[in-house]
């Protein structure tokens, strides 16, 4: 995210007409950050992502939870 709040993000969006966002992560950190944020925001939908050039950090067997970085509670 750019400087300024989530909030901040979405009373913009909102002025020229924009509703829903989605925020794409790209590497674990950004992730998880877009999940908790989708989870914490309505509007904002969330992808879970990973850049190839990430892709040698992933550990086999899934013990960062990586694949479970889109659940979201509830849904």
């Amino acid at each position: 995210m750019q400087a300024g709040t989530v909030d901040e993000a979405l009373a913009k969006a909102a002025s020229v007409g924009v509703t829903r966002l989605v925020q794409v992560g790209c590497d674990l950190a950004g992730s998880r950050w877009a999940a908790e944020t989708a989870a914490a925001y309505e509007h904002i939908h969330a992808t879970v992502a990973l850049h190839p050039n990430e892709a040698p950090r992933i550990v086999h067997g899934d013990p960062d939870g990586w694949s479970r970085q889109g659940d979201r509670p509830g849904g």
